[in-house]
């Protein structure tokens, strides 16, 4: 009976993880794929041990330290990750809008394109633009943020720290607050995250003060 029972766990535990890693491969989100890998390898781990199938073991234990090293790796935006300023007409940049379109309007519904004066940069990962975010001057002590979107394929919230805290914003566009406006509730949880506070009417604003709180 106990041996019976153990099987039919060990069936359950395998079916879960081989469901895991097939759900996985239709995923377009780099980081969300490598996290239902990892927990299909997991489980496909607790299978191995219940089977007693070293190969399957070695293999997955194998593949899952692999995975939480490209998982640290994205939370932490380690690697060839580089911000790049770009003008308007860059054909990078154009070559960037023009894909993302579509997806970039449920986020953005009435961005077109950035205007000569805006303040654009591009991050980039190895040589594959990832992100692009542009700001307009309101006054000589804010800017607006144009377009902050980052591509289904990497989509987190890191990107927008690198560029709103780690590459120190304020002191490149030389302001004091920057306003963003949210069309969209995942949006409006993304700008929290990046320490937005909300004033109202689905805007938005960043200072430096909020940004060294906890």
């Amino acid at each position: 009976m106990d041996t019976l029972l153990e099987m039919n766990l060990a069936e359950i535990i395998g079916y879960a993880a081989s469901i895991l890693i097939a759900i996985s491969m239709l995923m377009t989100c780099i980081l969300r794929l490598r996290w239902f890998i990892l927990i299909g390898n997991l489980l496909f781990i607790a299978y191995a041990i219940l089977i007693q199938a070293y190969p399957i073991l070695i293999l997955n234990t194998f593949n899952a330290v692999v995975n939480i090293w490209f998982i640290w790796q994205a939370y932490n935006l380690k690697g060839n990750y580089a911000v790049l300023h770009a003008k308007n007409n860059a054909p990078m940049l154009e070559r960037f809008l023009s894909y993302y379109m579509e997806n970039i309007h449920k986020f953005f519904p009435k961005f077109n394109r950035f205007d000569a004066d805006d303040v654009v940069f591009l991050i980039v990962k190895g040589t594959a633009v990832i992100s692009a975010i542009g700001f307009r001057k309101i006054d000589e002590e804010k800017y607006e943020v144009v377009l902050d979107y980052v591509a289904v394929t990497h989509r987190n919230h890191k990107p927008g720290k690198l560029i709103l805290e780690q590459e120190n914003i304020f002191d490149r566009l030389a302001c004091k607050v920057i306003i963003a406006r949210s069309f969209h509730k995942k949006h409006d949880q993304y700008l929290r995250r990046m320490k937005f506070r909300s004033i109202g009417q689905n805007k938005f604003e960043l200072r430096p003060e909020y940004q060294n709180r906890s």
